[in-house]
């Protein structure tokens, strides 16, 4: 819990509007728009752990592995050894037939 509280004390205003609404959209299982809000946001130069984690989870539920891949990558790209993301993108390579991808995660997730 402190954690949580100590990063959203360190976003500005409108990411903690960010970060209010999609958790909402997630926990309501609101995919669809959780992905446009994800969307919009990254477009407006917006991103944060959550965000792409939540967007990648929310592609997962609509079947849209391209979709998946781009958060997911996103969040590889700022934390390597997230726990979380590293087993999710080996799965969204291996779905996607990116098979050397595949490999090169799961080495890296054998070495954790």
């Amino acid at each position: 819990m402190f954690c949580t509280a100590h990063a959203r004390a360190q976003m500005d205003p409108q990411q903690v509007q960010l970060d209010s609404l999609t958790y909402a959209q997630y926990i309501n299982h609101d995919w669809k728009n959780l992905l446009l809000t994800a969307d919009n946001a990254i477009t407006n130069k917006q991103d944060f752990y959550y965000l792409n984690i939540r967007a990648a989870v929310a592609a997962i539920a609509l079947n849209k592995p391209y979709k998946e891949q781009y958060y997911l990558q996103r969040t590889y790209k700022e934390y390597p050894y997230d726990p979380l993301a590293l087993p999710l993108l080996y799965n969204n390579y291996l779905t996607t037939g990116q098979y050397a991808q595949a490999l090169r995660i799961h080495k890296q997730i054998q070495t954790e």
